[in-house]
């Protein structure tokens, strides 16, 4: 009897909304108790992509793969589970600052006033109009979704490279080699 590969599809999409929903969570909660704008606390976000990934793969591979994969299957695997949490994390973004977060987007908007004050002294009134202008049209709701599903997409794929070092292995046994 032929052990059949079982496809990757499910478990990649079952592990990406575990992801997106702990993440939308922690958005929700952070936004409830006015931390969202706690850089170390928004990079709990990150903590629970890497974990979810690891968690992942390890489930493909030892529940479906009978403890075997490969590095390059360990990679797509995790980076899929990443790029679904990172679809849904963006579109939740979206509504989110659409809808709820734009005293997040004043906030952002007024640190980023002070930031460019407090690194340029002398600027003139006309140079921070500018500049806020500038600023304005990056923390639009569509370019704060945007901006979230590349940074997620960005960082599945480096936890993904990075976790399947680790995770990856081969089956060397004498019955794989025989054809």
């Amino acid at each position: 009897m032929e052990n059949k590969e079982i496809s990757s599809g499910k478990i990649t999409l079952n592990y990406g909304l575990i992801i997106s929903v702990l993440v939308i969570l922690l958005t929700l909660l952070l936004y409830v108790f006015d931390l969202s704008l706690n850089k170390y606390l928004d990079s709990l976000n990150y903590i629970i992509l890497l974990l979810g990934i690891i968690w992942g793969i390890k489930t493909y591979r030892d529940k479906y793969l009978n403890g075997y994969i490969t590095y390059g299957k360990s990679f797509s695997t995790g980076f899929i589970i990443g790029l679904y949490a990172s679809i849904i994390f963006g579109i939740f973004s979206f509504i989110f600052y659409k809808f709820l977060g734009a005293d997040i987007i004043l906030q952002i908007l007024e640190r980023s006033e002070e930031a460019a004050i407090e690194r340029m002294p002398d600027i003139s009134d006309e140079q921070l109009e500018i500049t806020m202008s500038f600023t304005k049209k990056f923390t639009s709701p569509v370019m704060l979704a945007v901006s979230n599903f590349v940074l997620f997409t960005f960082f599945s794929a480096i936890f993904s490279l990075f976790v399947s070092i680790f995770i990856k292995k081969e089956d060397n046994s004498i019955d794989n080699n025989i054809q």
